[in-house]
């Protein structure tokens, strides 16, 4: 994987099939702007003014990875899961902040109920969920440089879930 700002989101979904998230290689979309996102890709209109803007616009290559819906679980619960990729352009002080509050921003115009993003940000990357009890919750940063095991491992379905 070279974890280029373009191409992040043919790694992203990698690193997701190899913890088992997905077989797809295809992603629904690659690459859009936060523009895009808030008013073509999502279900709901995000009403954006200079603050808002100004936050969306360090989000670049924005990409939804793909869906998963009831088919793929033992118990339907009626939810969407949505996963996205995502490149933070902005420094090392900010990108928490920064991912926390893109996402929030993001996840009410998309069309799930939960949405998981993986962030990238220089050389680093995180993984961030939202919509469980209205809350953003976001891992630890990792360095890129990781083999494939060791990320996957690290977002293993099974360990997210217990």
């Amino acid at each position: 994987m070279n974890f280029e700002d373009e191409s992040f989101y043919q790694d992203a979904i990698k690193i997701f099939r190899d913890a088992g998230y997905t077989v797809t290689d295809t992603p629904i979309f690659s690459n859009h702007s936060y523009k895009d996102i808030v008013y073509f890709d999502g279900t709901k209109m995000l009403m954006l003014d200079n603050l808002t803007a100004t936050t969306l616009k360090i989000a670049t290559n924005i990409s939804h990875l793909f869906d998963l819906d009831d088919e793929f679980f033992e118990e339907g619960t009626g939810s969407r899961i949505a996963y996205y990729s995502v490149v933070l352009e902005c420094n090392k002080l900010s990108r928490s902040q920064s991912a926390h509050d893109i996402h929030e921003l993001f996840h009410s115009t998309f069309k799930a109920d939960i949405s998981i993003l993986l962030f990238k940000n220089a050389s680093s990357f995180l993984i961030s969920i939202a919509g469980v009890e209205n809350d953003i919750m976001l891992s630890d940063w990792f360095d890129c440089l990781l083999d494939t095991e060791e990320i996957s491992n690290r977002i293993d379905i099974l360990e997210i879930s217990t």
